[in-house]
C-alpha cells in the first residue's frame, strides 16, 4: 500500500473488506458478545460512525437527528480519529460516553479505523446525565430531555479493565484485517495491462530467485524504464514492492505450521538475511514472524 493511493481505492479496499468473511463473522460475534457496536471506517469520513446500526446507542442516535449535537459528534469523532493514527485511542465525548478508534495499518501506512463505543464507564452505574444535560442546554438543542435521561441512563456501563480487554482483542482483530487487505491489493486485476499481468505472473513463479526489474523486464520484452513506469502507473507500487509483498505472503502461508523454522522460511522465500526478512515482515505485516505466529494459535487459525 503506498501514500499516493487515491482516498477512492482506499474505500474500495474497506468496502470489499467489510463484505468478507472475516470481517462479517467478526463483526456478528463482536456485537453480540459485548452488545456495542462496530464500524469499520476510511480516513475521510463525513458521517456519525454508526448511524445506522442496529446497535447503534439509543442517547447517540437522538444526538445524530438535532444538527448541534450532531456537529459535536462529528468533531468528537474527528478529534478521535486524528489522535488513533498509529495506535488505538479511546476518548470520553462531550456527553460522557466514550468512544474507541483502532487503526487498521498496511505496514506503516493506516487506511482506516474499526471503531466501537458509545459506552459509559463506572463500576457503580451512577448517572452521569447532569453534565449532559447541561451541555443539551447550552446547544440548546431540539431534544426531550426527559427521553434523552432515560436514554443515557439505558447506555451499558463497563469496567474500564473490561473495556480495555475488548480494545486489545479489537487490536488484534485490526491486524487480521491488515492481512486480508494486504491479500487484496496483492491479487490481480482483471483488467490490468497485459504486460504487467505477464510481469507479475512471473513474479509470482520466480519470488524464492534473486530477481531484478531487469530480469522481469528481459520476460516481458519491454525496456526496463517502460516497465518500471507501467507499474508504477498501473499497481501504484514498484517491482521492489511488488516482490517483497509476494515473498511476505509466501511467508505467512509457511507460517501457519508451528514446525516452520523462521529461518528456513526466511530463505525458502527469497531473503538472503533474516534480519532483512524480520524487519521486512514487521514493516509490511506489523509485527514480527514470531508475534504473527503466535497470533495465529492464539485466534485458533493456525
Amino acid at each position: 500500500m503506498t501514500s499516493n493511493m487515491t482516498d477512492k481505492s482506499n474505500r474500495d479496499l474497506i468496502s470489499l473488506l467489510i463484505k468478507s468473511a472475516l470481517y462479517q463473522e467478526y463483526e456478528r460475534a463482536f456485537c453480540q458478545t459485548t452488545g456495542m457496536p462496530l464500524a469499520f471506517r476510511p480516513l475521510e469520513f463525513w458521517q456519525v460512525a454508526h448511524q445506522g446500526h442496529e446497535r447503534q446507542n439509543g442517547f447517540c442516535k437522538m444526538l445524530a437527528g438535532d444538527n448541534g449535537t450532531c456537529s459535536g459528534c462529528l468533531v468528537a469523532q474527528k478529534e478521535l480519529c486524528d489522535r488513533a493514527v498509529d495506535h488505538p485511542v479511546t476518548i470520553r465525548c462531550p456527553m460522557g460516553l466514550f468512544e474507541t478508534a483502532v487503526p487498521v495499518k498496511i505496514g506503516e501506512q493506516t487506511i482506516g479505523y474499526l471503531q466501537t463505543g458509545q459506552v459509559r464507564q463506572g463500576t457503580n452505574g451512577q448517572s452521569g446525565f447532569g453534565k449532559a444535560a447541561k451541555r443539551l442546554t447550552r446547544l440548546d438543542a431540539d431534544i426531550d430531555s426527559r427521553e434523552a435521561r432515560e436514554k443515557f441512563l439505558q447506555t451499558p456501563v463497563w469496567d474500564k479493565h473490561k473495556y480495555m480487554s475488548v480494545v486489545s482483542l479489537l487490536k488484534l482483530f485490526a491486524q487480521h484485517v491488515a492481512l486480508l487487505a494486504n491479500s487484496i491489493v496483492l491479487q490481480r486485476d482483471p483488467e490490468e495491462h497485459p504486460i504487467v499481468a505477464r510481469a507479475r505472473r512471473f513474479i509470482a513463479e520466480n519470488y524464492m530467485e534473486d530477481i531484478s526489474l531487469g530480469d522481469v523486464a528481459s520476460h516481458c520484452g519491454v525496456n526496463l524504464f517502460y516497465l518500471c513506469k507501467l507499474l508504477k502507473a498501473r499497481q501504484g507500487v514498484t517491482f521492489t514492492e511488488i516482490l517483497t509483498r509476494t515473498r511476505i505472503e509466501q511467508a505467512k502461508n509457511k507460517l501457519h505450521s508451528q514446525h516452520a523454522r523462521i529461518s528456513c522460511t526466511a530463505y525458502e522465500v527469497g531473503f538472503q538475511s533474516l534480519t532483512h526478512f524480520n524487519r521486512v515482515f514487521k514493516r509490511t505485516v506489523g509485527y514480527s514472524p514470531s508475534a504473527y505466529r503466535d497470533s495465529l494459535a492464539v485466534t485458533g487459525t493456525a
